[in-house]
């Protein structure tokens, strides 16, 4: 009963983001001015509600999203009928999006949010059983492939963020791999993280995870409208 279309690069001016929704629903568009597409597009939200299915649309990496655009946004979020509303739009974004909704003429915009949620980094319980997890999908014979130790450092260098436990763990696999080792310890998390910073891709400080700010260790945003 839902009918979803999703959106992940969103960093474009109004006419080629509606055109970006059409397309994502499937709708024929071509030669349409924006008038001419929105047009369309409300017609088919008319039609789903008619045949009782829910459209949603679901915008990611949504704090790169011009200023216009949140307009456009906003203004989608107007289609209705007598007393219902016809699309229902969920923002995926890093904590930039929030910054960006509470900015001066943003108001209209930030009214409409109905639903906020914030993720945040996983704790070190949640860490080893994402690992576990993630090793298993993937097909692996043991699931003690990473030490207590290390998964508790890669818990500290990456601040329970997924993305970042991927990265330490992809290249510990692949140094364990090429070292023929049986397990993965914590001096090698240990070597991985000190490359990095060599580097100067990623900086330690020292910070806990617990008191790690948004900016250091962001999760994501999810805003529904």
């Amino acid at each position: 009963t839902v009918h979803a279309g999703i959106v992940n690069n969103p960093d474009v001016p109004p006419p080629q983001f509606i055109k970006m929704i059409c397309s994502e629903f499937e709708l024929e568009v071509t030669g349409k001015d924006k008038a001419g597409m929105l047009e369309a597009f409300s017609r088919f939200l008319l039609e789903e509600f008619a045949g009782r299915r829910r459209v949603v649309l679901i915008v990611d990496e949504a704090q790169n999203l011009p200023t216009k655009t949140l307009e456009e946004i906003r203004l989608l979020s107007n289609f209705e009928s007598e007393k219902h509303h016809l699309i229902q739009i969920i923002l995926l974004g890093q904590p930039e999006l929030k910054s960006r909704l509470r900015q001066r003429g943003m108001a209209q915009f930030a009214q409409r949010v109905t639903v906020y949620c914030h993720l945040k980094g996983m704790d070190e319980q949640e860490v080893a059983h994402y690992i576990r997890h993630r090793l298993e999908v993937a097909g692996a014979a043991r699931s003690d492939i990473f030490e207590n130790e290390a998964v508790q450092a890669i818990y500290e260098h990456s601040g329970g963020i997924p993305r970042i436990i991927n990265i330490l763990c992809d290249i510990a696999l692949v140094y364990g791999y090429a070292d023929e080792a049986r397990a993965i310890g914590r001096e090698l998390v240990r070597q991985i993280v000190d490359s990095r910073e060599a580097g100067g891709i990623v900086s330690d400080n020292g910070t806990k995870p617990e008191e790690a700010t948004a900016e250091e260790h962001p999760g994501a945003d999810a805003l529904e409208t």
